[in-house]
């Protein structure tokens, strides 16, 4: 009988391990489905310089995305923006929404530069360089 009782607690402990690592697993997933955005929010032109107005469109536009799954909200203050990640059902209400004008995925991109002020022997030589003489 105890060592009935041994197995049985073995094994719900082994059951309660199982869950939990499933549940990290899904939570793990969840936030990996994220998409990250840029919103361009859709505020009449007279008023695109009002900060006040600007923080009145963002806290419409995340009251409506309070069921869905966001993170990493980022408010600009003068500029009509509002970035953050979300998720499909999210971005999928995002797309339908008359508040916003514009949706762009954010994320990191090439850097562009122009040419420099001082031109030196190796950037002439640098197959990046335009003006460079082919030989």
């Amino acid at each position: 009988m105890k060592l009935l009782n041994i197995i049985l607690a073995t094994f719900l402990l082994f059951l309660s391990l199982i869950t939990v690592s499933t549940a990290e697993t899904e939570n793990s997933t969840s936030s990996s489905m994220l998409t990250p955005v840029i919103l361009t929010l859709a505020i009449p032109e007279n008023k695109k310089n009002d900060p006040d107005v600007i923080a009145a469109t963002q806290d419409k536009v995340l009251e409506s995305l309070k069921n869905f799954h966001i993170e990493n909200v980022k408010r600009y203050r003068y500029t009509p923006l509002l970035a953050l990640s979300v998720d499909q059902a999210g971005l999928d209400m995002l797309q339908k929404s008359d508040d916003i004008l514009t949706i762009s995925n954010d994320g990191l991109s090439r850097p562009h530069t122009t040419k420099p002020e001082v031109d030196s022997p190796q950037q002439e030589k640098s197959p990046c360089n335009r003006n460079a003489k082919r030989e």
